[in-house]
C-alpha cells in the first residue's frame, strides 16, 4: 500500500509557517484524485480551487482542479512562485551555490555572518525580482521557514539556523543539513520543472477579500490562526480580522460554491463558525513534538460524515 503521508509530503516545496502537510489527511481527499487508489471523493466536481492564504502553496500544488488559484499577501513568495515558473533551472542554480558557500562555513560566527550577508542582499533588493534567490535562500535554511519581517519588508531578527551542532532532536546537524538541502532542491526541480501543472497555476498577490470567487469553486481559507501573530500586537484587530474571513466563507456559501476552513479551535472560532458544524481535529507533529487542537469546518454537506 502506498504511504500517503509521504506521497502528499514529497509534493511540498519548501517549509513555510502554517503548512498544511500534519492536516492533509483531512484536506488533500477532498482535491486529490485517487491515483493509488486512496479516497477520491470531490476533487474533479469543481471547476475551480482558490487557496486564498496559499502559504507554501502545498495544496495548490497537490490540487487536482481545472483552475486552480494560489493567493498570498506577501509579495516576495508569490514572485518567487512566478519565478519558479518562468525561470526554475538559473533560479535554482544560484539558490545552490548560494546555499554550497554557507555550508561550507567552517565555524558557527561564520555561518551566522554568511546569513546576515544573505539577509542584507535581499533587504537591498526589495523592490526587484532580483531578490528572490535570495529569499528561498532563507527559506530553505531558516528554522522551518520562520523569517522575521519588518511593516517595510525587510528582514529582520537573528539567525535561525536549521542546523546546529547541539544535541537536539528538533534541529539537524550539519551534515544531516546539507543531505536536506539537496533533497530540497531536487525535489524543487522535480515539482516545478517536471510536473507540468505547476505552470498552470494563477499565483496572486493580493488582500483575500478582494479575490473574486467564480461559480462552481472550492476555496479553502486558512488565515493566520486566532491567538497568533495578530494578538500579540492587538487583539481587537485579531477578531476583527477572524470575522472578514468567516464573512468570506458566508459569501461564498451563499454563492452556491464550498469552502474548507481552519484555524485554531479557540472559543471565539467555534462559536464564529457554529452554524457550519466545526470539528476539532488533533494535529500532533511527531517531529517537533507539537500538539494543538485546530477547528476544521466545512459547508460540503457529505464532507463531515464522510471523515468523521
Amino acid at each position: 500500500m502506498v504511504d500517503m503521508h509521504t506521497k502528499m509530503a514529497d509534493k511540498s516545496l519548501f517549509f513555510y509557517p502554517g503548512s498544511k502537510r500534519v492536516m492533509y489527511w483531512y484536506i488533500l481527499k477532498y482535491i486529490i484524485p485517487n491515483k493509488n487508489n486512496f479516497i477520491y471523493y470531490h476533487s474533479n466536481k469543481y471547476s475551480n480551487f482558490y487557496d486564498l492564504f496559499t502559504g507554501s502553496a502545498f495544496l495548490s500544488i497537490n490540487s487536482n482542479c481545472k483552475n486552480i488559484y494560489a493567493n498570498d499577501i506577501n509579495p516576495s513568495l508569490i514572485d518567487l512562485f512566478q519565478t519558479l515558473q518562468t525561470n526554475p533551472i538559473d533560479l535554482l542554480k544560484f539558490v545552490k551555490i548560494l546555499c554550497d558557500e554557507y555550508l561550507e562555513c567552517n565555524d558557527r560566527d561564520k555561518a551566522k555572518q554568511y546569513y546576515r550577508n544573505i539577509k542584507q542582499e535581499f533587504n537591498a533588493r526589495l523592490t526587484s525580482k532580483d531578490r528572490i534567490p535570495y529569499y528561498l535562500f532563507l527559506l530553505l535554511n531558516s528554522f522551518k521557514g520562520f523569517i522575521d519581517f519588518r511593516a517595510d519588508g525587510q528582514v529582520s531578527g537573528q539567525p535561525s539556523f536549521h542546523w546546529s551542532n547541539r544535541e537536539n532532536p528538533r534541529f539537524r546537524d550539519k551534515q544531516q543539513h546539507i543531505e536536506f538541502i539537496d533533497t530540497k532542491i531536487e525535489r524543487i526541480e522535480n515539482i516545478v520543472i517536471n510536473q507540468p501543472d505547476f505552470e498552470n497555476i494563477n499565483f496572486t498577490c493580493k488582500e483575500f477579500n478582494d479575490i473574486e470567487i467564480k461559480q462552481d469553486s472550492l476555496v479553502f481559507l486558512d488565515p493566520p490562526y486566532h491567538e497568533t501573530i495578530l494578538s500579540y500586537f492587538n487583539k481587537d484587530k485579531d477578531e476583527e480580522f477572524q470575522m472578514q474571513v468567516f464573512n468570506k466563507a458566508k459569501e461564498i456559501h451563499d454563492s452556491g460554491s464550498h469552502f474548507i476552513a481552519t484555524n485554531y479551535s479557540t472559543s471565539f472560532i467555534m462559536d464564529l463558525y457554529q452554524k457550519f458544524n466545526p470539528v476539532i481535529i488533533n494535529s500532533y507533529n511527531k517531529n517537533n513534538n507539537f500538539n494543538k487542537e485546530e477547528m476544521f469546518c466545512s459547508n460540503i454537506p457529505e464532507l463531515h460524515h464522510h471523515i468523521f
